[in-house]
């Protein structure tokens, strides 16, 4: 701990990339809670209020901002990665956002929404762990990024790090200030859960634990306990993380 974090008032944006669960978000809201700047940190369709960040809720209020620093979570739900006009939008978006004094932070599991044009505007990338470098896009910078460090926790196979621990790499650092880093964990859960209404329609005789509401036909409905459900479209996270063993494996190579 106490590692020197990235300076956001030097980027004019920060891609975190890494597999699900793996404290992408926790990271970035250590590096906004860390911020000792004057600019205002806005949270672009977040769905929680955190700390005093402003929340952004349309797309089209960010040409609004100067001189603000903008987090964009899982940003792969706002662009679609396989339309090339949205990827020119969005470098057009990152240069737009770099001449009003504005950095953007970004989060994604998806290493292939980062073509090679959107690489060229990435100041600093910062990864958490990833299982399978194989699912890398082949000749990406992140992928060149895991296999050209010298630690045994990087290799051609997989980039093995614990819960806590980043890869930071900046063309902008000294030295000695790129490599493995550690950040205390936020609390920050799984705040895109959404409660869904589980409603079934039940003949009026039979009799269910809940609420029940009758219909003029003589039918009624229950409504059951409410249950959270993952809303967004992507796989469901791991249950728990790494041991040590299964983090010494994937270092060396062992994938089984």
């Amino acid at each position: 701990m106490g590692v020197k974090i990235v300076n956001l008032d030097e980027v004019k944006s920060v891609a975190v990339l890494g597999d699900i669960n793996s404290g992408k978000t926790n990271l970035v809201f250590k590096f906004l809670r860390d911020y000792k700047g004057t600019r205002q940190i806005y949270l672009v369709g977040y769905p929680k209020q955190i700390d005093d960040f402003k929340k952004i809720s349309f797309f089209r209020d960010l040409f609004k901002l100067t001189d603000s620093i903008i987090f964009i979570d899982e940003i792969q739900n706002y662009i679609n990665i396989y339309d090339r006009r949205k990827i020119h939008q969005l470098i057009s978006l990152i240069s737009f956002f770099a001449h009003n004094n504005n950095t953007l932070i970004f989060t994604t599991c998806l290493s292939q929404f980062i073509t090679k044009a959107i690489e060229s505007y990435v100041d600093c990338w910062c990864m958490t762990r990833i299982m399978d470098l194989n699912g890398l896009k082949n000749g990406g910078k992140p992928k060149r990024i895991i296999q050209d460090i010298t630690d045994n926790r990087c290799n051609e196979w997989s980039l093995a790090l614990k819960k806590g621990e980043y890869l930071e790499h900046s063309e902008l650092n000294d030295s000695d200030e790129n490599g493995i880093k550690t950040f205390e964990f936020q609390n920050i859960g799984k705040d895109w859960r959404g409660k869904v209404l589980d409603i079934k329609v039940e003949d009026k005789n039979s009799t269910r634990n809940g609420t029940e509401i009758c219909t003029e036909n003589g039918t009624k409905k229950v409504l059951l306990k409410e249950k959270c459900t993952e809303k967004l479209p992507c796989p469901k996270p791991a249950k728990r993380d790494l041991t040590d063993k299964e983090i010494n494996k994937l270092a060396w190579g062992n994938l089984k």
